[in-house]
């Protein structure tokens, strides 16, 4: 039986995006709060990235959260920050961020690691980073960043992001959209059972929801 390899021709790249998560940047260069070798080296890993993603040379690149190590709780957070914003200011490129859980603080959940995320906590956020719920366009592609840390909160910034993200995607129907989140919905099946990894109902429904009825064309996941 003979194999056959079918090639289509899609075209010309319309454009490029550089999608990259969890740099975990640190207050100081080669010292962290972990213990592990990977966190400690984390500021030279975020250069390294920085020079790779400019010889692509893509049209923006988009960051899926947990920039920095140190979690909102502690006090190294916002030179850590600081770290972020200087080491990225290379980039040639647009740099668009999604707040993940060590930028605004774990998911609600008793037996997180860290602190859940507050309203003090999203105000550092706004104070380094700017908005945690937002849209742009690029090219006639729509991207829509969301706060999973918020989700199933009961913050009023929850309220807020539920009822902006439903207009967006209703207003977005029928156009190129991409999501872009922190915690995956979900890592293998929409059913499983929450963990560190996902996120808990009623939110993942209400998520899974919005995707099936508006059908976007791609969910960007970090964590």
């Amino acid at each position: 039986m003979e194999d056959r390899v079918v090639v289509r021709d899609l075209g010309a790249y319309l454009f490029t995006i550089a999608v990259v998560a969890d740099t975990h940047l640190n207050e100081t260069e080669y010292a962290s709060a972990s213990p592990f070798e990977c966190n400690r080296v984390a500021n030279a890993r975020t250069r390294w990235a920085v020079a790779r993603v400019n010889q692509l040379a893509p049209t923006l690149t988009i960051h899926l959260g947990d920039l920095v190590h140190p979690v909102p709780a502690q006090p190294s957070y916002t030179e850590a920050a600081h770290n972020f914003r200087e080491l990225t200011r290379a980039l040639q490129c647009p740099l668009h961020l999604v707040p993940g859980n060590h930028d605004v603080g774990d998911k609600p959940v008793a037996w997180a690691p860290a602190a859940t995320v507050s309203d003090e906590y999203l105000a550092l956020w706004r104070e380094h980073f700017g908005e945690q719920f937002y849209a742009f366009d690029v090219r006639g592609l729509r991207v829509v960043v969301v706060n999973a840390s918020i989700i199933n909160s009961g913050l009023a910034a929850e309220t807020q992001q539920r009822a902006w993200l439903e207009r967006e995607l209703a207003s977005s129907a029928g156009r190129r959209t991409f999501l872009c989140i922190h915690y995956p919905p979900y890592v293998s099946r929409p059913d499983e059972s929450e963990s560190y990894d996902n996120l808990a109902e009623p939110g993942r429904s209400w998520l899974l929801g919005l995707i099936e009825a508006y059908r976007p064309e791609a969910m960007f996941c970090g964590h």
